[in-house]
């Protein structure tokens, strides 16, 4: 984009030597001076806006943070009750964490494992229904016989990529 100044301006400074000019206080170097100001500003402003860069809006990568397994959540899907053990017979196990910026494109997948055999037990995945920020997210194993007793992991895939595994054990 060129900018240049326009005609207010230049007459001013023409009105300016002008005035120099009849009273006796300038001389033809001032006008010429003056022209030159004008030009390598103009020459500048140009310059600046041909260098100038348009910086793209920076995406942020969804995450997640303070993962922890738990007996129960709130309404809220906060996380009560945090515990890393469960007694033997338990019917529910709750995986609860924090997810920060994330689309609506985004998927969200938590893999439950039975270390003990190396079976999967279950998967499960959601899509945030809005983008935003900040937002508590929970994922629940339940079985009506109850978990067997052993040790299980959690792998969480944002959008496919594995992000974080937490550990937890039935006793």
């Amino acid at each position: 984009m060129k900018m240049t100044i326009k005609y207010p301006v230049i007459i001013l400074l023409i009105i300016i030597a002008v005035s120099f000019t009849i009273i006796g206080c300038g001389d033809q170097t001032t006008s010429v001076n003056i022209d030159i100001a004008v030009e390598t500003v103009e020459e500048t402003i140009e310059e600046d806006l041909n260098n100038e860069e348009i910086a793209e809006p920076e995406k942020k990568t969804i995450s997640i943070s303070d993962t922890v397994t738990c007996k129960d959540v709130d309404a809220n899907s906060k996380p009560l009750e945090i515990t890393d053990t469960f007694d033997t017979g338990v019917k529910i196990v709750h995986l609860a964490f924090n997810v920060h910026n994330y689309t609506t494109e985004d998927l969200i997948t938590a893999q439950w494992n039975y270390l003990e055999t190396g079976e999967i037990v279950y998967t499960t995945d959601t899509k945030p229904p809005s983008d935003g920020e900040f937002n508590n997210i929970e994922f629940y194993l339940s079985l009506d016989t109850g978990l067997l007793s052993g040790r299980y992991n959690i792998e969480i895939y944002l959008n496919d990529d594995l992000s974080e595994t937490i550990e937890f054990s039935i006793k």
